[in-house]
This record gives structure tokens, sequence and C-alpha cells, in this order.
């Protein structure tokens, strides 16, 4: 059966009301209210990833990573939310899901064992619950927000089971049907919003399925037998592998199915239409279940890294689907206060490219001399390439150089040719000043693991520069509605060089307009001097401001001062 053009999911409440029994009255923590949806883009990629639990396949580097919230919204009705984030990939035949969300504890041991009672002389059910996770699309019918809105509709549901379909490599498949009228067969009736009855069946895909329920045994075989057993699936209901691995906290699951089963109860995707979807995360079953809202799935090109690299002249690094190219200016000897600021200090200029649908977006920055800024202001515009701004991040350096922040939208490719002509632009500069890239270090007897305990980040060392990145999950930053990461930009860093007892440190904070001046505060007062705020872009949400500083004392002083700063963020 093909599906709608524009096919629609709901919040998978539904898909943790199964163990529970009806109710008459919708409490007001089950209602959900729609919001506008969160895009999830699935890239063509060549090769299908193992289904085995494990991010290392290297096809998910060309996937972007959507976070969204998934709220608690059974069995309390306080606020609660958990991270959920998605990746998703797709072939000519299949379709691919990564999923990874935090569980403190890892509930794969058993499911409603039956347990004997000794003072019954029977088995009775067990508390034991597994974790579980459901990915939920539209099949038919139109779309709500709120599973509760009496609208009739058919979802494709795939449920992963800890205990009962992880080991075997598989994922439920079934539909979930919503009727205003009784449908024959088993069924459960909830009040929707508007006060009218509606009805769900959870009907198993046609097969064999991949868990078989046994009824409690008549006679006491031991104290404790289990309620599932492993089955082999077969059919519609064998249509979605999926593996899952809990890991530091963390489940890390992968999914598979074709595009078209062919099966008349699954959803069919064609990659030039768009869906959507949602997700939930069940912490012991039934205890902690939280759901997504709507969220789009839409099928896209993955970014042309091979011809990106060709045509720019630089082999970038590929990372949550987006393509970063990077150009050490070494052949610039520039000087602050005696030390040398060399490329992993802050002066390397780079270009991210983000994919948007079929299209991209880049933002980088480019590392200037003052005479420079004329002609290749002007190779910038003759591109069709933007700047965003234009400023120094160092005090009292020799000679100054200046920072270009830089933009674009189109093409992938156009956009690499023009990224090119930039970057041979200031080669061709430099050349006519008799410069040429060297090799460049600094000695180092920093101990980094000691300022990485006192910041509390892990840093690398590079050239005799230890540095430490710290990303702002807390803040979904977007330019022109296009998510902005760490790794396109959206970093607080800091770059020490020197001795322990005499080291030098450059850097930058990353801020929301509250944060501004605790941090300036804070830094000033540990002695570290702040030698420029600014914009990087122009068009984000929230608006977000960039400090760079520098300081030069013992090393140890100078990270508790950051450290210090990063603190009075939290505040």
């Amino acid at each position: 059966m093909r599906t709608p053009a524009y096919v629609l999911s709901f919040p998978i409440v539904a898909a943790c009301l199964a163990a529970r029994p009806a109710v008459a009255q919708e409490p007001q923590h089950q209602m959900r209210q729609e919001r506008p949806p969160a895009r999830l883009e699935s890239v063509a990629v060549a090769e299908a990833p193992a289904i085995d639990g494990q991010p290392s396949d290297a096809i998910w580097n060309y996937a972007r990573a959507l976070q969204v919230a998934a709220d608690k919204v059974w069995p309390k009705p306080e606020p609660h939310r958990t991270a959920v984030v998605l990746k998703s990939a797709h072939t000519k035949t299949h379709i691919y899901f990564l999923v990874r969300w935090k569980d403190e504890s890892k509930d794969d041991a058993s499911h409603k064992p039956w347990v004997w009672n000794a003072s019954s002389g029977a088995y009775a059910e067990g508390p034991e619950r597994e974790d579980m996770f459901t990915l939920a699309f539209q099949h038919t019918g139109a779309f709500t927000a709120d599973m509760l809105s009496g609208e009739p509709g058919v979802w494709d549901v795939w449920q992963w089971k800890a205990t009962r379909t992880n080991p075997q490599g598989y994922a439920m498949d079934r539909t979930h049907r919503y009727t205003p009228e009784k449908p024959e067969g088993k069924a459960r009736s909830y009040t929707a919003r508007d006060g009218r009855t509606i009805w769900i069946t959870r009907p198993e895909d046609a097969g064999d399925t991949v868990e078989k329920k046994q009824p409690a045994p008549e006679e006491r075989a031991s104290d404790r037998v289990p309620q599932y057993l492993p089955g082999t699936p077969s059919g519609s209901a064998a249509d979605v592998r999926a593996k899952g691995v809990w890991a530091d906290g963390w489940w890390t699951l992968e999914l598979e199915r074709k595009l078209d089963t062919g099966h008349a109860d699954d959803t069919a995707f064609d990659t030039e239409l768009v869906y959507r979807m949602a997700v939930a995360a069940h912490d012991r079953t039934g205890d902690m279940d939280k759901a997504s809202g709507a969220i789009e799935l839409a099928f896209v090109p993955s970014l042309p890294t091979a011809e990106i690299a060709r045509i720019t002249g630089v082999e970038g690094m590929l990372k949550d689907g987006e393509y970063k190219i990077s150009v050490a200016q070494s052949d610039l000897d520039v000087k602050v206060d005696g030390f040398p600021i060399i490329p992993p200090m802050g002066t390397t200029s780079w270009v991210a490219f983000m994919p948007i649908g079929r299209e991209a977006m880049i933002m980088g920055d480019l590392v200037l001399l003052e005479d420079e800024f004329r002609p290749v202001q002007s190779a910038l515009i003759e591109r069709g390439l933007t700047i965003t701004a234009i400023h120094n991040h160092f005090l009292r350096d020799t000679p100054k150089v200046m920072f270009m922040h830089v933009g674009g939208h189109g093409e992938p490719l156009a956009l690499a040719g023009s990224v090119r002509a930039v970057l041979d632009k200031v080669a061709e500069l430099r050349r006519a000043k008799g410069l040429a890239a060297q090799a460049r270090s600094v000695p180092s007897t920093l101990d980094g693991v000691a300022l990485s305990r006192i910041l509390g980040h892990p840093g690398q060392s590079s050239a005799g520069v230890y540095k430490v990145v710290i990303g702002r999950p807390d803040v979904d930053l977007r330019d022109m509605g296009v998510p902005v990461t760490t790794f396109s930009g959206f970093n607080t860093w800091m770059a020490f060089q020197g001795t322990p007892e005499r080291a030098a440190v450059a850097g930058d904070f990353t801020m929301l307009a509250g944060e501004v001046e605790p941090v300036i505060r804070v830094l000033a007062t540990a002695g570290i001097e702040v030698t420029a705020v600014h914009n990087h872009m122009v068009h984000e949400q929230p608006r977000v401001f960039f400090l760079h500083f520098w300081g030069v004392g013992r090393a140890e002083d100078l990270a508790r001062g950051l450290k210090a700063g990063l603190d009075a963020q939290r505040r």
C-alpha cells in the first residue's frame, strides 16, 4: 500500500498503554500539544551498516544527528525529559536508523517473569520490566500530535525490546489502529480530548512473531519461569532487524527495514516524499515511558565530500553529516607578548559544509593580514558568498591578524568552487609577499592531564599546544533555521602553550546574552584579558556572543580562572 505523500505520525504514548487498564477520563499529563516538527534527514549512502548496536560504521558519519526531547508522559505528572539522538540513512532498497538515549540502568534480564508464590501455591507475574524503544510512522489516516484527538488512523509501529526481541536481532513490527467505533476482537477504550471515546487495537504484523508468550505453569517447576520465550519471526513480522547495546549509561540501537516491504501492513517509503514519525523511550516499560513530538522524515543525498575535497584542494573531516576543511596559516609568523601564535593557538582558516536537503550551507573563518581584506572581500562578493563578521581575536599581535567570518548557501559543488576561489586569492596574496608555509611548533612542558582535571574537560596536544574544546549541548543554536554544532564552530575553546610556571592561553567563550557580563567579570578578576566580544553570525537564534581572551601566568592558575568562567555560565 502506497502511503500518502505527506505522511504524519503521533507522539507514542500508545506504545506504553498496552499493559494499562482502560480509563474513563484522560489525566492531564497524558495530553500532548502539537509542536512544530523537528526534521530528521535520511541520507543516501552506498553501503549498509552492520546492525550490531555499534555506531562505528563509516556511513553514519554522513548522517546528520537530530536530538529531540522525549517527555515523560506516564505514570507521573511531573515534567521530565530525556534526550534522544537520531540518525537515519538509506540505500536504494533499505532504510536504517541509529538511535541513542540515556538510561542509567540496563534492564534486559527479564520481563514479567512467572514467580512462584509459596503462600498461594501458584505463579504470579513478577515486577521485572525491560527497557524498550519505539518508532512509529503514519500508515493511513490524518495526523494529529495528540493520540487522544479522536481522529481515526493507523500507525506502523516498530518496538525494540531489550529482553524479548534484542537477543534475536529484531524489533516487533505491528500496527496501532485508532477508531471511533468499537472494533471486533481485543481493544481498549480511552476518552478523547473532546469527550468522545476512541478505541485502540494493536495487531502484530502477519507471520510468526519474534516473541512467544506462555501461560503460567499449573505446577511448580522452579521459583522463576519466563513468561516470554524467544521466537523466530517470519513474514511481515520479520521486516525490522534491530540490535541494541547498553554501555556507560546509554543505549545505542540500530534498526533496518526495506523501504517497501510489499506488505500491506507496513508503511512504504518513497524517497521523493516527506513523512512524519515519532519515537518513545521506555525505561523499565510502563515505569518511565517518554515520547517525542512529531518528527519530519526526509530523504536527502549525502554531501559529495570527495568532490568538495577535489574542488577546494583540501582534504576535510566528515562528522555527523557535516564536512569541514581546515587550512593552517603556517605561512604567518605571528607573536603576542613574545609567544608564537601557531595554528593550534587560533590561526587556522576553516569552512564547514552543512547539508540542507539537496543543497548546503557554509560557514567559516578566514585568518587574514590587514592589507588582504579588500581583495579577499571582493573575491567573496564576486562568488556570491557573504561576510557575517570582521574582527580581531588578539591584542598586541605582530603582524596584526584579523578574522573574517563567511557564509553561503547553494549547491554544494558550486559553494566548493567559490571557497576554492577565495582560498586561491589568499594564497596569491601571500606568494606576492614572499610568504611560504612552514612547519611550526612550540616547546612545551605542560601537564595536559592536570589542566583537564581542573577544567573538567579532556583536551588534545598538537605541535606543543594543549587544546580543550567544549560544546554547548544545552543550547539549540540555529542559523537561518539550520543547526549549528560544535563541529561547525559553536564551541568554547582554550589553547595552552609554555611551561607550568609560565604559560600562555588563548581562546574563545561562546555565550548567551545573559552570560556575557558574568564571564567578563570572572575572567578579569582572574587576570585573564578579554580581547574581544562580538558576533560570528547574523541570523542565529538564540542570539550568541563570542568572547576572546588572552592570559599569561602559571598554567594551573590560568586553568582555574577559565574554569571559573565556565562555572559563571552555569549560574
